[in-house]
């Protein structure tokens, strides 16, 4: 790995700190700062010099976190994203965005009581979404924990604390002993590795209890010796399909425990299998007409008052309805909140819950996109530059990728069904015609029942009386 980083990266210069050391911990230390020219709050994270390190050119001492998050190796919806660094000694610091939610540890301890089982799987959903990512890109984490787990202002989770991460030769390569932390975070840290890890934290955010919770140090220490893991805890606290999840990630011996793809899979269909958040009750309504609508629905402007603190700008969904049509779109929408629901990644806009109150059947919240549609964008902006055009065309592509790789198929794939997201990144929405192909990869899809989309957009084969079509 680089042990030089771009100084396209330096933020020094731009820094002014606001709070001394908001956390401080034995290797690192979080100062809370804003960037001169934006205002814009981030996170300074500087390293601590331990015993034994030379003194000799630490202003140029790159930390292997550093290293590894200025790599462009990682860039995924729930990893902390790198935005530079800032000159210091004996590290250069990291900085990364300000979360002001904190640690799943104090949001888990601050928002237990309202906490909902469905908001409880989404978290988890992102941890294991995170994970996935870097295991695919052969990084293992080594010191996964609640506190190395942020939440961002839309109460998702981010995985950050890559102190400990190694990037592996290849995906059976094993991480060496050498490379593990001196002293790991005792409760997290397993005969092994990041799934035994991530399964402690499903332990804790589905009990609200640390994994050993009830021992010392010392006795977690023995405990592991003896080859002994959590067990599950008596009474009512985690029911039986939320242990189903847990234990095969707990197993003693490392070779059966499940991959982290499997685990992530087994999160998608609990997920689905206990619906979406119901929001009812903590959305309110922005005007009394629609801010867009089409052919298959309305969209909302609208406020989530959420129940964990915070007000946040949402879209809301309704899927149009005449009423001897109405058992029919109810099956609509139930595969579209299923398809969503599965769905974690940049490139997609993310399904936060649903509400009632805005039509006969339930509205779909998301994240409100003050950019708009593409189509929108592009209408009112006549100077995007062709680099930014052929970023948003990747953004689209790495959607559709994506999508197809889970397998789903859009089916509606048009410049208003692509929203700019705030960071002005092109992210894909609007599954009413999506259609799910159940895992089968070779498996060949007949359109004849399914609606067509917008006619402007549809590939030739959608038409019942195409060539293609008959031969189907």
């Amino acid at each position: 790995m680089n042990t030089t980083i771009s100084e396209d990266y330096n933020l020094t210069s731009r820094i002014l700190t606001l709070k001394g050391p908001c956390v401080s911990r034995p290797y690192t230390e979080v100062n809370q700062c804003n960037l001169r020219d934006s205002g814009k709050l981030v996170a300074v994270k500087s390293y601590k010099s331990m015993s034994g390190d030379s003194r000799e050119n630490h202003s140029e001492k790159i930390h292997p976190e550093l290293q590894l998050l200025s790599s462009n190796l990682l860039h995924h919806v729930n990893i902390v994203p790198f935005l530079g660094f800032k000159k210091d000694k004996p590290f250069h610091s990291l900085v990364m965005p300000w979360m002001p939610d904190g640690t799943l540890t104090s949001f888990i301890r601050t928002h237990k009581a309202v906490l909902e089982t469905a908001a409880k799987a989404t978290l988890l959903h992102d941890i294991s979404s995170g994970l996935e990512y870097l295991h695919l890109h052969f990084v293992v984490h080594g010191n996964l924990e609640s506190d190395n787990v942020l939440i961002t202002e839309r109460h998702s989770a981010c995985i950050s604390g890559f102190r400990q991460s190694v990037r592996l030769s290849s995906r059976d390569a094993t991480c060496p002993q050498s490379q593990m932390p001196p002293k790991p975070a005792i409760q997290f840290a397993g005969p092994e590795c990041d799934t035994y890890s991530f399964g402690c934290i499903m332990f804790y955010v589905f009990t609200i209890r640390m994994p050993w919770h009830d021992a010392t140090s010392g006795e977690i220490s023995n405990q592991l010796r003896k080859r002994v893991t959590p067990s599950r805890p008596k009474g009512s606290i985690v029911d039986d399909k939320q242990w189903a999840l847990i234990e095969p990630c707990l197993s003693l011996l490392p070779q059966k425990r499940l991959s982290i793809l499997d685990v992530l899979e087994t999160i998608k269909k609990y997920l689905v299998s206990i619906g979406t958040p119901d929001l009812t009750g903590q959305i309110e309504k922005r005007g009394n007409h629609p801010v867009s609508s089409g052919g298959y629905g309305s969209v909302y402007e609208a406020i989530w008052k959420r129940k964990t603190g915070g007000r946040v700008e949402v879209a809301v969904k309704v899927m149009h309805v005449e009423a001897p049509r109405i058992d029919e779109v109810k099956k609509i929408l139930k595969r579209e909140l299923a398809a969503w629901r599965r769905l974690s990644h940049t490139n997609i806009v993310s399904l936060l819950g649903t509400t009632t109150g805005f039509g006969h059947l339930e509205g779909m919240v998301s994240p409100w996109m003050k950019n708009g549609s593409l189509h929108v964008y592009l209408s009112k902006r006549n100077d995007v530059p062709l680099s930014k055009r052929l970023l948003w065309m990747d953004d689209i592509a790495e959607g559709l990728k994506y999508l197809h790789k889970h397998p789903v198929v859009h089916g509606d794939l048009t410049p208003s069904n692509v929203l700019i997201d705030d960071d002005e990144r092109a992210v894909l929405t609007d599954f009413g015609l999506s259609i799910i192909l159940g895992g089968f990869t070779n498996l060949s899809v007949t359109y004849n029942d399914v609606k067509i989309g917008t006619l402007a957009w549809a590939a030739p084969e959608l038409f019942p009386d195409s060539p293609d079509s008959r031969r189907q």
